[in-house]
């Protein structure tokens, strides 16, 4: 999908973690955001957006392991912000995934449908000749635009023994993000 330019990766990191333990990554930031208190105090409270992944492995045996993955897209939104103390704070849209899967070692699966959906305007005009009631419309351009996304967590967990040596992390987690519209052009 990347060759056909439908996909690009965000991310390819790489964790360790023991039997029945978790681990997390998390790609993204956070913002401040104002929390009036009592008295007219005002604290701040950092909330994260971006992409956060969590893992929790459990062997079960004969090469196999029991999977807990846990998925979590935000993406900041002006358009449903809050104004606090007169200041605009923007909102995270959250989406959420938690499945569980048995799974060999170095076989790949894919977590998806953590899709975002936004609709674009954008107005183009010539100054002042733009503004004229009746007659402005022909000189302005209103170009409207969806943005449609999915964000696709490709897991491949391998098992490692224990070693005193320096050991190279194993595993391939790949975030991806494409457009259905030129994935269904590609395919079709």
């Amino acid at each position: 999908m990347e060759g056909n330019n439908v996909a690009r990766t965000l991310s390819n990191p790489s964790v360790i973690a023991d039997d029945g333990k978790t681990a997390n990554i998390f790609v993204g930031g956070s913002i401040p955001v104002p929390v009036p208190q009592q008295g007219g105090v005002v604290a701040i409270q950092w909330k994260d957006f971006g992409v956060k992944l969590e893992f929790l492995p459990k062997v079960i045996g004969d090469g196999r392991m029991a999977l807990k993955v846990l998925a979590e897209s935000g993406d900041l939104s002006d358009e449903r912000g809050v104004s606090i103390l007169g200041t605009t704070i923007p909102a995270i849209e959250t989406r959420k995934i938690e499945t569980e899967v048995t799974i060999s070692d170095n076989e790949n699966i894919m977590v998806g449908g953590l899709f975002y959906t936004k609709h674009l305007k954008n107005l183009n005009k010539v100054p002042l000749l733009g503004d004229i009631p009746v007659l402005g419309v022909f000189f302005r351009n209103i170009q409207d635009s969806d943005d449609e996304r999915e964000l696709i967590a490709v897991i491949k967990p391998q098992f490692i023994a224990p070693t005193k040596e320096d050991i190279n992390l194993p595993g391939d987690i790949q975030l991806k993000e494409f457009t259905w519209k030129d994935f269904l052009l590609n395919r079709l």
